[in-house]
């Protein structure tokens, strides 16, 4: 009926039953339609219609170069890394390939990985919430039979009641190093089954459009750094043949790795930089504030604090150290500024380096620039 609809209001005064393929006039309305959305002018229009071919959770057209997007906006380090994720979402979208993808990203403490299972969320999805699914190993413990069985059927069902809902899921297992192995290998029958799965009432689930991710620490506290990057896929593999070791099969079902390596002295200062410049304006001083910018030099001063403060938690620290000082200082400093002034200024503010401390200046935006 849907496709009848379709020809009969792109083809007006033609029968749909006088098209003599009408699958193959689908195909061709699908082609126009991708063609409208590459124009500026469809941009608006299409996660709106692009429901009609992709399922009840729209998948962007491009959501490997929106990653991208993403990555540049939020995101510090991995660069080895991060073009392999973009091919794997590119490849998703591109080639249907008609079977679950799974992929594993594994790494030290606060080095990005959940982080960047939300922005392949964002990147994929129109409205990330109806197909993304984030589950936590650390809710899934126990080692004795009772537990495990238990674990198992939760897992089991959770997944099964996404993918009935929405097909082309993204589900993420974050924390794997947590559960115990017989509880991971339920997911077997979801990476090793091409097409669907079976319920016990006889139904069938189908998998074969999903993503499965994989998300650990087990590499552990700060024992990747200063890694080369070989050593430490290596080092992945190892610790993911431990994870599945009552049956070592399972390893070879999950079809990409991605290592995640400590972050480097130039990944914590853009960690400053982009908290410092993006995230304070846009959400703190309450508009009063339109511009932070901050000197390569403090950018410096704050990273050997932050080696110091944390050695190990990398990108969570980063932005902790960041946060419990800059931006108090800055509100201090600010409160100071706004209690001086009669008036409803906005201000830019900058933050230096000198005498072996942060400063901070605050000037009034001319009022030509202000927003009315």
């Amino acid at each position: 009926m849907l496709l009848f609809l379709l020809i009969a209001l792109l083809h007006p005064g033609v029968a749909a039953w006088e098209i003599p393929n009408p699958l193959a006039k689908l195909k061709e309305l699908k082609s126009a339609y991708n063609e409208f959305c590459d124009a500026s002018i469809g941009t608006a229009l299409c996660p709106q219609y692009y429901e009609l071919f992709t399922g009840p959770c729209p998948i962007r057209r491009n959501p490997g170069a929106r990653l991208a997007e993403l990555v540049g906006e939020q995101f510090a380090g991995q660069a080895q890394v991060v073009p392999r994720i973009v091919d794997m979402l590119e490849y998703y979208v591109e080639q249907r390939p008609r079977r679950l993808i799974s992929f594993h990203i594994a790494g030290d403490n606060g080095v990005g990985k959940t982080l960047m299972a939300d922005l392949i969320a964002q990147a994929l999805y129109v409205t990330p919430r109806c197909g993304y699914l984030y589950l936590n190993g650390y809710n899934y413990q126990g080692s004795d039979y009772d537990a495990v069985e238990q674990n198992r059927k939760a897992l089991y069902r959770v997944i099964v009641d996404q993918l009935q809902r929405c097909p082309r899921s993204f589900i993420v297992v974050d924390e794997m190093q947590y559960m115990h192995a017989d509880t991971l290998s339920v997911l077997q029958q979801f990476m090793d089954t091409t097409d669907y799965i079976v319920k016990p009432d006889g139904s069938k689930v189908l998998i074969n459009e999903a993503i499965l991710g994989f998300l650990s620490d087990f590499t552990g506290e700060g024992r990747t750094q200063g890694m080369s990057f070989e050593d430490l896929e290596q080092l992945v593999l190892r610790e993911l043949r431990a994870a599945w070791k009552t049956d070592p099969r399972q390893v070879t079902l999950i079809q990409r790795t991605f290592p995640f390596a400590s972050l480097s002295d130039d990944d914590i200062e853009s960690i400053v930089k982009h908290f410092v410049t993006r995230k304070f304006p846009a959400e703190h001083f309450g508009g009063l504030v339109h511009k932070v910018t901050i000197s390569d030099s403090a950018a410096k001063f704050a990273r050997n604090k932050i080696r110091k403060a944390f050695p190990a938690e990398n990108g969570r620290g980063a932005s902790k150290w960041v946060v419990n000082n800059i931006l108090s200082e800055l509100k201090s400093h600010f409160r100071q500024m706004v209690a001086k002034t009669t008036d409803n200024s906005a201000f830019n503010a900058h933050v230096s380096f000198g005498n072996d401390k942060l400063l901070y200046e605050f000037e009034p935006v001319p009022s030509s620039k202000q927003e009315p």
